[in-house]
This record gives C-alpha cells, structure tokens and sequence, in this order.
C-alpha cells in the first residue's frame, strides 16, 4: 500500500508541474513583452524537468523559472551581438556553452 501512495503522490505532483509550467508558457506567450524570437524560443522549450529540480521547487514556479531563463537567453544574446567570435566556430558554440554553465559547463576553451 506504501508504494502505491508514493506513487500516487508523485504522478499527482507531476501532473501539478506539467499544468503549472503549460500555464505559465501560455501566459509568456500570450506576453506583449516578449519578442517574436523570444516566443519561437520558448515555444521549443521542452516543459520537462528532474523532480529534484531545486530552481523550480525552491523559487516561484514555472513563471519565474521561465522567466530567468528566457532573460539568459536575452543576455547572451547580446553579449554575441556586441562580442567578436574569435576561436568560436560560430556563435551557436559559443550559446550551447554558456547554456551548459549552470549545470558544470563544457571544459572548451576559445
């Protein structure tokens, strides 16, 4: 009986992320604020995340979580546009590494 309840519990709170974060992209997509390249971006984001998954659990919900990492995107994008590439074989390199950072990087030099 245990383990059903445990897994009751984590396909009810599961259920509850998926809603939060489909809520929350529509509510970023149907934003006057954000860019055409910034929807088409988020309209690719995958919504699935580890359960423990601390930004998620520990800050404000899928909004926020969505939020922050559509506003990196917008930073190293303009980090891209106003830095030359040199030693980069182009700029999409440069962006798969800095996304990479938070979670232990890439060990690649320029």
């Amino acid at each position: 009986m245990r383990v059903l309840t445990k897994t009751y519990r984590w396909l009810r709170r599961r259920d509850a992320v998926r809603r939060d974060f489909c809520a929350a992209k529509h509510r970023l997509l149907s934003s006057m604020e954000l860019t055409k390249e910034e929807k088409v971006l988020l309209g690719k984001i995958s919504l699935e995340i580890h359960n423990a998954d601390s930004m998620y659990y520990l800050d404000n919900g899928a909004f926020h979580y969505l939020s922050v990492g559509l506003s990196a995107t917008h930073c190293i994008r303009q980090a891209l546009c106003r830095a030359p590439a040199h030693g980069w074989d182009n700029h999409q390199d440069v962006y798969a590494f800095a996304m990479q950072l938070p979670n232990g990087g890439l060990e690649r030099t320029p």
